[in-house]
């Protein structure tokens, strides 16, 4: 798997109840009455089709206002054996569906491709979707922000707020009714809508990350009309709308992906340690190097190496963006063992250089957007999906208590996560339209759940706990380092085309083990 490839498929990575029924038309009602899709060639991808469908915005008010979703299409290449279409949907949220149509063919393979048409849609306020606009009002930009870190301090906290308040209030005055009408579940809607639109009866889905919480919303709401779903790289959609600590703990720093970061960073040291000296230099040190940097820097403060200073939250996201792609690890390794040989007054190898300052593998997605100039527009999709959805504190202040709070269990890395939401807190929109359970309803088809077994964004933890919750569902892990399984498991790939092309689950769950290590 190239990493070009693993940065165009990945995203980075965070109430009131609803029937699972929609309350007055339902999408395949809409559907029906809409006109059918007029394809076009795609001016982008000669090969794709692309399209504009239009849909209520509020669809417990199907004949008012609309809003419009992008949707591309490429057709299953053997036309007399198609089965249907497959919906993807990449992650996020805020990422757009439509720009990795291509690359989820490519995933897929031939032998799903053949059969399968693969049908990307935009979400709303999304990609080519009907834009979410917020804007900052002219002569007023942002206030400065810590991306792609995190704040370490109170005074840092503040700065943060101060950012994350100027997000909202321009959200508050300029995103306009959309920002009502951006939930998981409004998307779930928009997606059948289509679906009803192409002619297919029931809906196979391909999720990742974000993708799988619009998954198990749609099985949710519309269980009868599952075909297949495949979900890889899974987050509990339980905690990602409430859970017990809704009101104390932020969304991001309860979905189980910093425990998922410490637990992949103790796996590459455990590779590191059997690959040996000669291909790791920390293989004698192990684990407990980290442990000395995080020591030094929690009790003594920052740490000057060649010329640059380091702080304990530079470190967890430094790594944490490295454990996305697998052949980032080694070289994260090694720059914490430059710093284990700084902390301990040892010199450093003759080689030894600074690597390059790492950023968020997706934008948006993980970490903050940088700050936008008077009357610029303001990235706020991500926010105005995950905030609407997930019932938050409400005491800005309450982010910094949560991530200092966590901050020991998984040595930082919850802290991030904790962060990476900070925005939910007082978020402008109702979230009256969102879908927050109950996900323990078995669809027509149960769902194949997907997942390494060290995910930095989406923890094994929260996939056991969504294929306890799904009825009939089975689970597949691989022992892979990074972000989403993908098709670094032969295992894993052979199982997936299966049960897209026969919805034949197999008979228990399945523990994949040809991933190759790091080293």
């Amino acid at each position: 798997m190239s990493r070009r490839f693993v940065a165009s498929i990945t995203a980075a990575v965070l109430g009131m109840t609803m029937a699972p029924a929609v309350a007055s038309a339902s999408p395949a009602q809409a559907a029906a009455a809409a006109p059918a899709i007029s394809w076009t060639t795609c001016t982008d991808n000669k090969a794709h089709q692309c399209a504009t469908v239009r849909v209520p915005l509020d669809w417990k008010r199907p004949n008012g206002p609309t809003t419009t979703v992008a949707v591309e299409r490429r057709r299953a290449s053997l036309p007399s054996k198609r089965i249907g279409a497959i919906f993807v949907n990449p992650g996020g949220p805020g990422e757009s569906a439509t720009a990795k149509a291509a690359s989820f063919a490519t995933l897929l393979g031939r032998s799903v491709t053949d059969r399968f048409d693969i049908i990307a849609v935009d979400p709303r306020g999304v990609g080519r979707s009907n834009p979410l606009v917020c804007t900052t009002p002219a002569g007023v930009s942002l206030p400065p922000t810590l991306d792609p870190t995190f704040p370490a301090t109170v005074g840092e906290a503040s700065r943060q707020l101060k950012y994350d308040n100027a997000v909202r209030l321009a959200c508050k005055k300029t995103g306009g009714p959309l920002l009502d009408h951006m939930t998981t579940a409004d998307v779930a809607r928009d997606m059948d809508a289509v679906r009803g639109l192409i002619g297919d009866p029931h809906l196979t889905y391909v999720g990742f990350s974000y993708g799988t919480v619009l998954g198990q919303t749609y099985a949710a709401m519309f269980p009868g009309r599952v075909r297949a779903m495949v979900l890889d790289g899974v987050l509990d959609a339980g905690e990602w709308t409430a859970g017990p600590a809704a009101r104390a703990i932020p969304v991001g720093g309860r979905i189980h992906s910093g425990e998922g970061a410490w637990a992949a960073v103790k796996e590459a040291y455990r590779q590191c340690s059997k690959a040996g000296k000669a291909k790791c230099r920390s293989a004698v040190g192990g684990v407990n190097e980290w442990h000395t940097v995080w020591q030094r820097m929690i009790n003594r403060g920052p740490v000057t190496m060649m010329g640059r200073k380091y702080q304990w939250t530079d470190l967890v996201t430094g790594t944490l963006y490295a454990l996305y792609d697998p052949s980032t690890v080694p070289e994260a390794l090694d720059e914490v063992h430059n710093l284990y040989l700084t902390v301990t007054g040892k010199p450093l190898p003759p080689d030894a250089g600074l690597a390059p300052r790492r950023t968020p593998p997706t934008r948006p997605g993980f970490g903050w957007s940088a700050a936008a100039a008077p009357g610029d527009s303001v990235p706020a999709a991500k926010s105005a999906v995950i905030c609407s959805d997930s019932v938050n504190p409400t005491d800005p202040m309450a982010t910094w208590r949560a991530a200092i709070g966590t901050r020991s269990a998984t040595l930082g890395f919850n802290s991030a996560w904790t962060w990476n939401t900070s925005q939910c807190t007082l978020w402008p929109a109702s979230g009256n339209s969102a879908y927050r359970g109950s996900f323990k309803v078995r669809p027509a088809t149960p769902i194949l759940f997907m997942n390494p077994l060290y995910d930095p964004a989406t923890s094994v933890t929260a996939a056991r706990i969504a294929h306890a919750n799904a009825p009939g569902s089975r689970l597949v892990t691989g022992n892979r380092i990074g972000h989403l399984l993908l098709n670094d498991s032969a295992c894993a790939v052979k199982i997936r085309t299966h049960y897209l092309l026969t919805k034949q689950l197999p008979a228990r769950d399945v523990a994949c083990t040809d991933v190759k290590s790091i080293y």
